[in-house]
């Protein structure tokens, strides 16, 4: 995994992982039936800002201060 994404705070981490949630028909897009809403994986800044405008729950990578990226559901406040 590499991580492009950088400086992302999130108003809400979700406990769900992101292959626990319901596959769509887009496979960068799944469904939470916990909050009834659209997770969208981003793997650019782009992809992030249109999730952001559009209020979905985003699942993003993220380097951690190890190198280790880790993947985190949940929604973000702002990019």
């Amino acid at each position: 995994m590499t991580a492009e994404i950088r400086n992302c705070e999130f108003r809400f981490k979700c406990p769900k992982d992101w292959d626990a949630l319901m596959k769509t028909h887009d496979p960068k897009v799944r469904h939470c039936n916990e909050c009834n809403r659209r997770v969208v994986y981003c793997k650019k800044a782009s992809e992030l800002q249109k999730a952001i405008i559009n209020n979905d729950c985003v699942a993003v990578e993220i380097k951690q201060p190890d190198d280790e990226v880790r993947l985190y559901v949940g929604e973000v406040m702002g990019y």
